[in-house]
């Protein structure tokens, strides 16, 4: 026998999804303010170098790894390209997932069933970029030497605390 949601938790329910949906929200305003000046306003254009859609900002995390030879650099480049067709698709499919989440949330924000919905499809495309992002940085990691993915390792390191100290501590309760 099923027990029908009581008032209260279909509320905390929402109101779950509502913070879910605010942090989005706030990330992607953020990400929208941090374009430099002069770059056109909506998504980035799928290529590869500052300011495109693969840079060190995409997640490729190769920030610390100053001694790339010319050969590597051009290794890297076609592979990002061949990765490009779909990984540019994929993230698209992530950005019309969250701003149907927010349409939904804006919407109808007391409607469960369409948010549990938009927010699983979201959950759904961020995995297949994940695992596309992780095939593309598992045939880069190939291309370096093991000092070099030691760098790689130890810069993406250095930016996981610099995020992580950006945030201030939790309060408990």
């Amino acid at each position: 026998m099923q027990r029908k949601p009581n008032r209260k938790s279909r509320v905390i329910g929402v109101a779950l999804v509502l913070v879910s949906v605010l942090g989005v929200t706030s990330w992607v305003v953020t990400g929208a303010q941090a374009q430099p000046p002069g770059a056109p306003a909506g998504p980035r254009p799928h290529r590869m170098g500052p300011g495109g859609g693969f840079g060190p900002g995409m997640g490729l995390g190769l920030g610390g790894v100053s001694n790339l030879s010319d050969a590597q650099r051009e290794q890297i480049r076609r592979v990002v390209e061949n990765h490009a067709d779909q990984i540019g698709p994929l993230t698209e499919k992530v950005r019309a997932a969250r701003l149907a989440l927010e349409d939904a949330l804006v919407n109808d924000p007391l409607s469960e069933g369409p948010l549990l919905q938009r927010s699983s499809d979201l959950g759904a495309a961020e995995g297949e970029l994940a695992v596309a992002r992780g095939r593309l940085l598992a045939e880069i990691s190939t291309l370096l030497t093991p000092e070099q993915q030691q760098q790689a390792k130890a810069w993406r390191e250095q930016m996981k605390e610099r995020i992580g100290s950006d945030r201030p501590p939790r309060r408990r309760r």
